[in-house]
Parts: C-alpha cells; sequence; structure tokens
C-alpha cells in the first residue's frame, strides 16, 4: 500500500488507509450519507478532520480494465501529480491534499485522491442542464455569460505555458457565483494532462476549445459567447485567421456530438441487460 500527503497533511494518512481498504472490498462500510456523487466509475465523499473540509474520491475500475493498470501509475497518482502542476501555474481553488493505492501482483486494486472541499459549487455540465429544465433565472446566467470570459482567458493562460489539460470538457469545470455575482471556477479531474514546456500548437488548442464550446453552443447568448472567445485570442489572431479557427473548432464540436461506436455499444449493452433484469420471462 503506498500513500503520500501533502505538507502538513499527514494526519489524512489513516483516512487514506481505512478507505483504500473498503474500496477493496467494494465499497462495503462506505457511509453511503458521505457520498456526494455515485458513477460507474469513481464516488466522491465528503470527509471531515482536524478542522479540514475535503472530498475524498474513490476510483473504480473492473476486470479487464484493471489490467491497464498493471506496473503504471494509478489515476488518483496522476491527477494529484496533474492538479500540482496546474496548481503551480493558475489560482485553483481545490488543493490536492493526498493520494493513495493498494496493489496485488502489480494490478491496482483502490486508489483514492483526497483534495480541498469547494462547496456551492456545480460543473458546467450540471449547469446547462439546470438551463435547459428552466430552472435557472435570467441574473445566474447573465452571471455566467459574463464571467466565463475570465474562464476563457485563463485556458489562454495555460496553453501559453505549454500545458494540455486533456480532459477540458464541461464536467471537469466547477463553477460558483459568488453573492456579488462574481464567477469562481476550478479545474478537476485532468489525469492525461500533458505539459510541453512552450505555447501548444493550434491543432491541440482546437481540441481544448472544440470540448468547451460543445457546451457553450446554444447555452449562452451569441454576443457574451463571441466576447469570451476574444479574451482568449487576446490579438493572438487577425479576424480572418480567428474566423477560420473557429470553423475548424465548430466541425470538430459536431463530430463530438455524435457518438462512438464503442458509446453506443456500451449503451446498448446497459440497456439490453437492464431489459433481461425487468423481463417477467427471465424471473423465476
Amino acid at each position: 500500500m503506498r500513500m503520500f500527503t501533502a505538507h502538513g497533511f499527514s494526519f489524512l494518512r489513516p483516512i487514506l488507509k481505512e478507505l483504500l481498504e473498503k474500496q477493496s472490498c467494494g465499497f462495503e462500510g462506505v457511509d453511503k450519507r458521505s457520498l456526494v456523487s455515485d458513477g460507474r466509475r469513481s464516488k466522491v465523499s465528503y470527509i471531515e478532520t482536524h478542522g479540514v473540509r475535503a472530498y475524498a474520491k474513490l476510483y473504480v475500475d473492473q476486470w479487464p480494465r484493471k489490467l491497464h493498470s498493471l506496473l503504471r501509475r494509478s489515476r488518483a497518482d496522476r491527477e494529484f501529480g496533474a492538479m500540482r502542476l496546474l496548481d503551480s501555474q493558475v489560482e485553483n481553488p481545490i488543493k490536492p491534499l493526498a493520494w493513495g493505492e493498494k496493489r496485488r501482483f502489480g494490478v491496482i486494486e483502490s486508489s483514492v485522491l483526497i483534495t480541498r472541499a469547494w462547496d456551492s459549487s456545480h460543473d458546467l455540465r450540471a449547469l446547462r442542464r439546470k438551463w435547459q429544465r428552466g430552472d435557472m433565472d435570467a441574473d445566474e446566467l447573465e452571471s455566467l455569460a459574463q464571467g466565463f470570459a475570465g474562464v476563457l482567458a485563463q485556458l489562454a493562460q495555460i496553453h501559453e505555458d505549454g500545458t494540455y489539460l486533456g480532459d477540458g470538457y464541461d464536467k471537469n469545470l466547477l463553477l460558483r457565483i459568488q453573492p456579488n455575482q462574481r464567477l469562481e471556477w476550478a479545474w478537476i479531474d485532468q489525469p492525461h494532462l500533458s505539459f510541453y514546456g512552450k505555447p501548444l500548437s493550434w491543432r491541440l488548442r482546437i481540441q481544448e476549445l472544440a470540448r468547451l464550446d460543445k457546451c457553450l453552443h446554444g447555452f449562452f447568448p451569441v454576443q457574451a459567447r463571441e466576447e469570451a472567445w476574444d479574451r482568449y485570442f487576446n490579438g493572438l489572431l487577425s479576424p480572418e485567421q480567428k474566423a477560420n479557427l473557429m470553423v475548424r473548432v465548430a466541425a470538430l464540436r459536431e463530430q463530438m456530438k455524435s457518438p462512438s461506436l464503442y458509446r453506443r455499444f456500451t449503451v446498448f449493452r446497459r440497456h439490453f441487460s437492464e431489459a433481461i433484469l425487468t423481463n417477467p420471462l427471465t424471473q423465476s
């Protein structure tokens, strides 16, 4: 069992050990009331100790996916390193505190990442769904649209520093609106982050921008979107170059909307399994 804690957070080691043991038993004993999110590949649990409020992200891998972890860094290890690198470049409110992993014969049985909690925040995908349901008022939408220019300005800085997020999707961007209508944000879940040491090529930038534009398209007013893109480019390109690049971003965005063959098969398999389980003819 390997564990690492940031300076001053050694008191998290017993909690890490307990979580790793529980996770290797299929989360038996984990308090369901403390779960913040319960996904197919990860679960986030809320913990509070020594005056520190934190989230513990428990990574779930099933066979044969576990074989991919053979003699490779765990997801928790990679994400901890990515968050520390990103925190050294820009101010990110969610700080990595500790990570741990448990292996058997080189294969990861369980891994956990602990970060500081960030209350009253929602990811961009959840906010879009809230808007689609009609539950978002005009003031909240205006605050999001106006403040998002700062998000793209920070993303431009990250790219200029030579960092490629790799997982810069809307679900990995947390947003929070302060009482004074000021927008705050934090990047999370970036285990595939890469550092090139020089400004990113436009090919890589287009991939990152298309992932975000997939959510922004139709969500924010056109004028707010244009102002946000202007903050990203900030004189890097001429109007003609910017127009050509946005055409490529839009084309890639449309490609991302079409589910891959693997995704279609996964959805079909899940629906088929549910049909078998609910079919009265298959039940004794």
